[in-house]
């Protein structure tokens, strides 16, 4: 049984589940936001539109929900590993690795056949199932951007917060692309979207680094909370989730307009998003740090939910 839980803490896998999920619901949002423009529009609801969407069969989206997982998954290890040093110094005993359960050659190899397991699954789909083959380009795409992460860009401070944030648009983009949606309409919903979450896993990268400092200094890391100190990090991270909630209240003047159940989650998004920045300001020590952490990663499975229960609305 613990070695079921070193795994899942080493992949990190609530994040990965949550990665295919948002693959689904993206999906279904472009098929929903298109539809909303169409006259005598009759929509399938989310499970209907799985089951039987006309783009692809459901064994293609079962076998299709094993990219971005596996994507998600790969990553996470190989920053595991590469950052094992650091994690050590900085006592994080959260990560199996530092506690010696899983050994570092084991998740070596584990990053790389998550990684071909995503690249392979994306050929299959494209070759047999007829998907687009930008599907394979996007897959490489993020597997460089989580690998190019780690081989050094990561030590750039802010630049390497944004660089890994990226990753957690992918399955956004992947999901609209499965569907084929691309006209103005549902591009445009879909990139404020994508800015949305970006900032929004940009402000929890910046705010993680305070958790980080003493390992990060040994190995050359130039965090924020390292270059300008833990409150300016803290303030960052408050300035960067400003930023956005503003990109999450332009859909309530676009596809979400006049979704009142948009509108209340995300008015309670707000003031988690509030406290925790308000807590961090006031006390930026590691355990306050821990705290937002886990606040910050319940407003990314809050986000994601929001985002498909709006959808019924549109």
């Amino acid at each position: 049984m613990s070695r079921i839980k070193d795994i899942s803490d080493l992949l990190r896998i609530s994040l990965c589940f949550l990665a295919s999920l948002v693959i689904m619901i993206a999906g279904y949002l472009s098929y929903r936001l298109n539809g909303a423009n169409e006259v005598n529009f009759s929509p399938q609801n989310f499970f209907e539109f799985i089951l039987n969407n006309e783009i692809v069969p459901l064994d293609g989206v079962l076998l299709g929900l094993l990219v971005p997982f596996s994507m998600i998954a790969g990553t996470h290890v190989i920053n595991d590993y590469f950052d094992y040093s650091n994690d050590v110094l900085n006592q994080r005993f959260d990560r199996p690795l530092v506690r010696g359960t899983i050994p570092l050659h084991v998740a070596r190899n584990l990053a790389i056949g998550f990684y071909f397991l995503a690249f392979l699954v994306t050929v299959i789909e494209v070759v047999f199932y007829g998907l687009s083959p930008l599907l394979i380009l996007f897959a490489l795409f993020f597997i460089g951007l989580g690998i190019g992460y780690n081989l050094g860009v990561k030590k750039y401070g802010i630049i390497g917060n944004a660089w890994v944030s990226t990753g957690y648009v992918a399955p956004f983009l992947m999901g609209t692309l499965l569907v084929g949606i691309l006209n103005e309409w549902v591009f445009l919903n879909i990139l404020v979207i994508c800015f949305f979450v970006l900032f929004l896993a940009l402000g929890r990268e910046v705010l993680k680094d305070i958790m980080d400092i003493e390992g990060d200094l040994e190995t050359g890391k130039r965090s924020v909370a390292i270059s300008l100190g833990s409150h300016w990090a803290a303030r960052i991270s408050g300035i960067i989730y400003l930023i956005s909630i503003f990109f999450g209240s332009l859909l309530f003047f676009l596809g979400f307009r006049n979704n009142w159940v948009f509108l209340i989650g995300f008015i309670l998004l707000v003031i988690l998003l509030l406290f925790t920045t308000i807590l961090l300001i006031r006390n930026p020590t590691l355990e306050t740090a821990i705290k937002g952490r886990k606040y910050t990663r319940w407003s990314l499975w809050w986000a994601t939910a929001l985002i498909y229960v709006s959808s019924f609305f549109i």
